[in-house]
């Protein structure tokens, strides 16, 4: 569809198992506008991956991504 993707960081990004790490790698300023928070951001492997155990009525697709959230942008827009 050549649809306009969000700025790609990094790609050498090795996956880290602490959960306050992922966070404070997301607590940064947007990419597109400095002056603001990021709302977070998406992690993906750069392989597509199916995981079979999330290919269910919830995540239809089973596709490996999720998204640390920023608690800046959430602080700033009392979420």
């Amino acid at each position: 569809m050549e649809l306009p993707t969000v700025p790609i960081l990094t790609t050498d990004y090795l996956l880290d198992d602490n959960i306050n790490a992922i966070v404070h790698l997301a607590t940064v300023r947007s990419a597109l506008r400095s002056d603001t928070w990021a709302e977070g951001i998406v992690i993906r492997p750069l392989t597509e991956r199916i995981d079979l155990l999330l290919s269910n009525e919830n995540f239809n697709n089973g596709r490996v991504t999720f998204k640390a959230i920023n608690p800046e942008f959430l602080l700033k827009y009392g979420e």
